[in-house]
């Protein structure tokens, strides 16, 4: 069975007979606050290079936070909040956060389009997510730093 898992902004995707799937998601939630609805994220990619591991293997690896930024927005009508997701992953990453915004939408009203590509091949092709009747944002952006 082929599979290939990728790490991307904090969620595992496995790729599988050409579909992909969040192994581990993302921390992403939408919650009440006392001034409206709130999309949190917390994305974290890596900085190092990249590394192709087959096989039964066993190696030391550390990972380190290398630096983080932050995002806290608020967001007045009828502005909207914009993902774009392009790459490794994209499908499980349109899925996933479809299924956190239909969840979350159903309970507080939240409205979203969702942009598919017109190729998923094409690497300037993206997912796009627009997210409408929030009050703010806050998102924290980490980079690791993997060694092996």
């Amino acid at each position: 069975m082929d599979q290939d898992y990728y790490f991307t902004a904090g969620g595992i995707v496995l790729e599988q007979y050409g579909m992909e799937v969040m192994s581990a998601s993302p921390n992403i939630r939408i919650d009440d606050t006392s001034s409206g609805p709130r999309l949190e994220l917390f994305l974290y990619g890596i900085t190092s290079d990249f590394y192709r591991i087959s096989g039964i293997e066993s190696l030391p690896v550390s990972i380190r936070l290398a630096g983080t930024s932050q995002i806290d927005e608020a967001i007045t009508a009828p502005d909207v909040v914009s993902l774009r997701i392009n790459g490794e992953g994209e499908m499980a990453w349109s899925d996933q956060l479809t299924s956190i915004l239909v969840e979350s939408g159903m309970v507080e009203g939240i409205d979203f389009t969702v942009t598919l590509p017109a190729d998923w091949d094409d690497p300037l092709d993206q997912v796009e997510i627009d997210i409408g009747n929030l009050a703010s944002v806050y998102a924290k952006i980490g980079e690791m730093e993997v060694n092996i």
